[in-house]
């Protein structure tokens, strides 16, 4: 599960930034709440395969 969360961190941490390249208004704030609302969206979800996530 660990590494499961280390990927998907790796993963908006990429994300974020080129929402802020190219939405430069985001705030730290509105993408760590982006985030936290994409964790509890996808983690949930697939508890057995984590790999399988769209």
């Amino acid at each position: 599960m660990k590494r499961f969360a280390n990927i998907i961190l790796l993963f908006l941490t990429f994300t974020v930034n080129a929402q802020k390249s190219s939405q430069p208004h985001i705030t730290d704030k509105q993408a760590v709440k982006k985030i936290e609302k994409l964790i509890s969206s996808c983690a949930p979800r697939h508890p057995a395969n984590p790999g399988n996530i769209s």
